[in-house]
C-alpha cells in the first residue's frame, strides 16, 4: 500500500479531527443551552460541519477499506457504515431540534465508530513489530545473519517509523528504500551523517559492525 494508503490514512485522520471538533464545539453550546451562539456557529460551518467533511470521511474511509482488502462482506465494516450514515443524520437532527439527548447519543456513536475501525480493522492498527528475540549480534558467533541484526538495528534506531517494514512508507519525505540504487559507499554516507533536513545520521550511534548489518538489511529491502 506504501505511500498512497499512508497519505490517504492521515488525510482520513484529520477528517476525523476536524469533524469531532466542529461536532464537539456545537455539543457543548447546545448543553450550555446557548442556542444564538449555536445558530451563529451552524450557520458559518454548516457546508463544512454538516457536507463536506462527513462525505469526504465516508468516501476516505471506504479507499482505506478498498486498499487494505476489507469489503461489505466484513460485517463490522457493515456496521461501521451504517452506524457513520446513522451519527450523520441524528447528529443534523441533534442539532435542529436543540436535542441533547440526541446530540449526546451521536457523539457516543461517533466514538465508538473510532474505536471499532482501530479495533477490528488491521490497516487502522499499528502494525505489529518483527520477533526481534533470539536475534545473535556477535558477527563470530554461531548462528549470526546480519541481516536480521541488520532488521533489529533499523527497529530499535527508528528507522522503520518513517521508511516503514518494507522501505516505502515515505513519511517525512523518507526515501523509497526498495527503489534506492545507492552503493555502499554512499549508503554508509548516508546512514553515518543522514541526508540534509529529511534524515539524521546515526553513526555516531553505532559500530562499524552494526553500521554494516544496518546496511545489509537496508540492501536486502531493494527489489530484485
Amino acid at each position: 500500500m506504501g505511500t498512497l494508503y499512508s497519505a490517504l490514512l492521515h488525510t482520513h485522520e484529520l477528517l476525523i479531527i476536524l469533524y469531532v471538533i466542529i461536532f464537539t464545539i456545537k455539543l457543548v453550546l447546545l448543553l450550555m443551552n446557548n442556542n444564538t451562539a449555536l445558530a451563529k456557529f451552524r450557520k458559518r460551518t454548516r457546508v463544512l460541519g454538516e457536507m463536506v467533511l462527513p462525505t469526504l470521511f465516508i468516501i476516505s474511509g471506504i479507499a482505506l477499506s478498498m486498499l487494505a482488502k476489507i469489503g461489505f462482506s466484513d460485517n463490522w465494516f457493515l456496521i461501521k457504515m451504517c452506524l457513520i450514515a446513522l451519527s450523520i443524520g441524528t447528529g443534523i437532527f441533534a442539532f435542529n431540534k436543540n436535542s441533547k439527548l440526541v446530540g449526546i447519543f451521536t457523539f457516543m456513536i461517533f466514538l465508538y465508530v473510532i474505536l471499532l475501525s482501530y479495533i477490528k480493522d488491521p490497516a487502522l492498527q499499528k502494525p505489529a513489530g518483527p520477533d526481534l528475540s533470539g536475534i545473535v549480534t556477535d558477527p563470530a558467533a554461531p548462528g549470526y545473519d546480519e541481516v536480521k541484526y541488520g532488521l533489529s538495528i533499523y527497529v530499535n534506531s527508528g528507522c522503520n517509523k518513517c521508511h516503514g517494514p518494507d522501505g516505502k512508507l515515505g513519511n517525512h519525505g523518507a526515501a523509497n528504500l526498495s527503489i534506492s540504487v545507492l552503493d555502499d559507499t554512499v549508503l554508509a554516507a548516508v546512514i553515518q551523517n543522514g541526508r540534509g533536513n529529511v534524515m539524521k545520521g546515526i553513526g555516531d550511534k553505532l559500530n562499524p559492525a552494526e553500521m554494516h548489518a544496518l546496511a545489509q538489511f537496508v540492501k536486502s529491502l531493494r527489489k530484485h
